[in-house]
């Protein structure tokens, strides 16, 4: 039917060419032009996923033609174009509607010297039918031009801009052969692939690999690379497919589509307080260049908002300073600031890099990680007393902790001058005193090293100063005497003298000690005191 349909046409054609209306003629009827086959794999043959570009010769309904009878409908002479089940797909370059793109599907099993002849049900936009006079054939090669049809970038090290370790993806439209993109040097390499500005990929060596179908290339970039956001690719027409047809690409740009981030929030303690406070700063690290203008900084609410400080709280300030770079921001705080340790930064997505991208940071955290500066106010000296005072100075208030023989039952400490007292000591020299204090961030201090001081007793045994003379001691080991004096009883005597007792070692506080460790040393006290004369034998 159709063959008689194109004959009818024929003989019409021949009596319009006579009478003179084959200008309209022409004009009306569609005809299918050329076929074109993009050999994808590169096999040579007609496989799955292989495309057949039918160009007809004006603008074409396309539902008239239907995929589930899509053999019929372009009148394919022999085998078939496969099942959509299996993978067939149509598609139309609309709006024109002149090439139709056929896709095989696995159980396709057209091949070359195939014919292809649209059936008459076939028609163009304004309902003539295909009045194609003769057969086209499936050609036998490929002649379709490759192209490259996207680049992506992969921000391998997540630094959120263009640099070395990143990847560029590039996708071609059908296998190429991987000899005609050179990668023997890297300027070669930058060559074909039509990178443009007089830009590098970067490296000593290009380190560039094709994924399994030969359409995939990823170029890793190497250091020094100055590709940047807005280079395109063009690659050269040296570059062909497999059946040796020469890029036909448009230029690819590459996007830097990802946001910059706050890397680090750092406070620099500007007058040494260790507290936050005015004439401080706040040192903002971006992942990358900044556009400056997007941090506003013509009132301070603009720069509160835009910089997405937590807790209402404010920078009391507008003066800031970007380095050369516009990756790292200063922020002096105000004198009124109310700037915390705890508080976050996370920039308003109006704040964007070059690309525009807009600031996609994870909250940071503002952290004060200074503890507290210790200094002595006055030494303790030597003393008579068993609980002397100490005074020293911090600045910042916190939790107090004692360290070595000394405690205390003050266990907080206010900003400035403290005054704490020992609990009740021992008779002895006390080197190893320390005080710590911690802030309300769990900042320490240096331990601060109490100078060394000495308790001794006077004249009196309860402490009290009864002479200025401080009782000699050594380490003589005790050694009792024991004399007989005739009498109807022999009763042993024992006399001790200050030297032989030695100095009287007190390891803790009396009110830390066991039992027996307090007796011994009041023993030895009692002992000492009765050989220096200052209280009776007991």
């Amino acid at each position: 039917m159709n063959s008689k349909f194109k004959i009818f046409g024929l003989i019409v054609a021949i009596i319009m060419v006579i009478t003179g209306l084959s200008t309209v003629f022409a004009a009306g009827e569609p005809t299918l032009n050329t076929i074109a086959w993009n050999d994808i794999d590169g096999s040579g043959t007609y496989n799955t996923g292989d495309t057949i570009a039918f160009t007809f010769s004006e603008a074409m309904n396309t539902a008239t033609v239907i995929l589930a009878q899509l053999d019929s409908d372009l009148g394919l002479s022999a085998h078939t174009f496969g099942t959509s089940a299996a993978g067939l797909a149509i598609a139309w370059n609309g709006p024109t509607n002149t090439i139709l793109t056929v896709t095989l599907g696995t159980d396709a099993t057209v091949a070359a010297a195939d014919t292809c002849d649209p059936a008459v049900t076939v028609t163009d936009a304004g309902g003539a039918g295909d009045l194609t006079l003769a057969p086209v054939a499936i050609p036998a090669t490929d002649t379709v031009a490759p192209t490259l049809n996207t680049v992506a970038w992969n921000d391998a090290n997540s630094s959120t801009k263009i640099d070395a370790t990143d990847t560029l993806v590039l996708t071609f439209s059908e296998k190429i052969d991987s000899t005609t993109v050179r990668t023997d040097s890297v300027a070669n390499f930058n060559t074909d692939i039509g990178l443009s500005g007089g830009h590098t990929v970067g490296g000593a060596a290009v380190v560039a690999s094709w994924d399994a179908t030969g359409k995939i290339l990823t170029v890793t970039l190497g250091t020094g690379t100055t590709v940047a956001s807005g280079d395109t690719l063009n690659p050269a027409a040296t570059v062909t497919d497999i059946a040796g047809v020469a890029d036909a690409s448009s230029a690819k740009t590459i996007t830097d589509n990802v946001g910059p981030k706050v890397l680090t929030v750092a406070w620099t303690d500007m007058n040494s307080n260790t507290t936050i406070d005015g004439a401080d700063k706040l040192v903002l690290t971006f992942s990358e260049p900044i556009v400056t203008a997007t941090v506003q900084t013509d009132t301070k609410a603009h720069l509160n908002s835009d910089l997405g400080l937590s807790g209402s709280h404010t920078f009391d300030s507008v003066t800031v300073g970007w380095t050369v770079s516009n990756t790292v921001l200063t922020v002096t705080l105000g004198a009124s600031t109310t700037v915390v340790s705890g508080d976050t930064i996370n920039p308003a997505a109006t704040v964007t890099d070059v690309a525009t991208n807009a600031d996609a940071t994870v909250t940071k955290t503002i952290t004060d990680n200074l503890g507290p500066t210790l200094a002595q106010v006055t030494a303790i000296g030597s003393i008579t007393t068993l609980t002397p005072s100490y005074t020293f100075t911090t600045t910042e208030a916190g939790t107090i902790t004692y360290g070595g023989l000394c405690a205390s039952s003050t266990t907080s400490a206010t900003i400035g001058s403290n005054t704490i007292t020992f609990n009740a000591l021992g008779p002895t020299t006390y080197s190893n005193c320390t005080i710590t204090v911690t802030d309300a961030y769990t900042n320490a201090s240096t331990a601060l090293a109490v100078t060394p001081f000495e308790i001794s007793f006077g004249g009196g045994g309860d402490g009290s100063t009864n002479s200025t003379t401080t009782p000699t001691t050594t380490t003589t080991p005790i050694t009792p005497t024991t004399t007989t004096t005739p009498t109807t009883t022999t009763t042993p005597t024992t006399t001790i003298t200050p030297q032989q007792l030695g100095p009287i070692t007190i390891s803790k506080p009396l009110n830390q000690m066991t039992r027996d460790e307090l007796v011994n040393t009041l023993l030895r006290l009692v002992l000492t005191l009765i050989a220096q004369g200052k209280l009776s034998h007991l």
